[in-house]
């Protein structure tokens, strides 16, 4: 009786989809810095004149990198006016994509992380 039970049980966590994942460390590809632009926040939309927009917090960059034949956009986010050294076009630097963020290794075991924006397939004359 107990190891029908046992049974039972086990089937329920696989049919709810709960297993245990061990956490992987990400793998780092090479890639390449196509594009550095600062971004200007979007502000929500005001009726009156007297709702001024809040002032900026934070300062966006959209980074463009290129990772074999796809090229990744994402957005780096920073509370004050800073950009790394190692995020300038046509540097090679080191990044891990996973679902919805990029992380890119700046220098040693540093890294920062870029929110994906969007992605697409590069020309195929450009794919090396």
């Amino acid at each position: 009786m107990r190891k029908i039970w046992t049974l039972q049980v086990v089937f329920l966590f696989l049919l709810a989809g709960w297993v245990p994942v061990r956490a992987s460390t990400p793998q780092f590809q090479k890639a390449v810095i196509l594009r550095v632009e600062k971004s200007q926040p979007t502000l929500p939309y005001r009726r009156r004149i007297a709702d001024s927009p809040p002032p900026p917090t934070e300062y966006d960059y959209e980074v463009s990198l290129r990772m074999g034949c796809l090229v990744y956009v994402g957005l780096y986010q920073s509370a004050i006016d800073y950009l790394p050294s190692a995020i300038a076009p046509d540097q090679s630097v080191e990044v891990s994509v996973e679902k919805h963020v990029m992380r890119v290794r700046v220098s040693g075991d540093r890294e920062i992380t870029l929110e994906i924006t969007r992605h697409y397939r590069a020309s195929p004359g450009s794919c090396s």
